[in-house]
């Protein structure tokens, strides 16, 4: 009685872990993008409420030199008024401020563009954000 696998059973083996470890990495890629969407989304959101909590400081200040005036934000223009996160900050971006409030934006973060034009909020992988002329909702 002879012990032990044969080439074949090696070989069916070895077929099968390879199938399994594919699709696991596939899986895996998946569940990490997913992840990474959900965190640039998230941080995006804070960055939002962080903007319409420093209008409203601003607002309050008495000597309304940072007020917030209708109109289109770089992130150096929302620097300059104050506005600071905790979470990772967009490296690009941009945000149309009307009668005190976010109207609409796109910032990038972590390979994704965040958008809103005022009714459509997008996710998208990207690299550029979204062109302001096609994008404030008037």
């Amino acid at each position: 009685m002879k012990k032990g696998f044969t080439l074949l059973e090696l070989v069916v083996g070895l077929v099968i872990l390879l199938i399994v470890s594919i699709i696991a990495l596939i899986t895996l890629n998946k569940v990490v993008d997913k992840i990474r969407r959900e965190q640039a989304d998230d941080c995006i959101d804070n960055y939002i409420f962080v903007i319409e909590k420093q209008i409203i400081i601003n607002e309050l200040n008495e000597n309304k030199i940072d007020d917030f005036k209708t109109g289109l934000y770089t992130l150096s223009d929302l620097k300059e008024k104050g506005v600071r996160s905790k979470d990772d900050m967009p490296v690009e971006g941009w945000v149309y401020i009307s009668d005190k409030n976010v109207s609409s934006y796109s910032f990038l973060l972590n390979g994704y563009v965040i958008s809103f034009d005022g009714v459509k909020y997008t996710i998208e992988k990207s690299s550029k954000v979204k062109d302001t002329k096609t994008t404030i909702s008037k």
